[in-house]
């Protein structure tokens, strides 16, 4: 599959995705994982969640801000996974 395929696959996967699954570290260094009601996103590039400014996920990404997130489709069992940074906005 060429990479401009790919990605426009990817990106489809992103929006029937209803729950994403967002990745990040805590404070012993141990992965941990949420579901997340799948919020917006500008492609592949940029996804956006929503959540409480009190909540353990803003805790974490305020220490340290590598995340990843995994969409899939449950019907076909296609995944997604993305990982970088992220950025707490208020």
């Amino acid at each position: 599959m060429d990479e401009e395929l790919a990605r426009g696959k990817g990106a489809e996967l992103m929006n029937r995705s209803k729950i994403a699954f967002l990745g990040s570290i805590d404070a012993d260094g141990c992965p941990v994982i949420k579901a997340m009601f799948n919020a917006k996103n500008n492609g592949l590039k940029e996804v956006w969640f929503s959540t409480n400014t009190s909540s353990k996920r803003t805790s974490l990404f305020s220490k340290d801000n590598r995340a990843s997130v995994y969409f899939v489709d449950e019907v076909t069992f296609e995944g997604l996974l993305l990982a970088g940074t992220i950025e707490l906005l208020q």
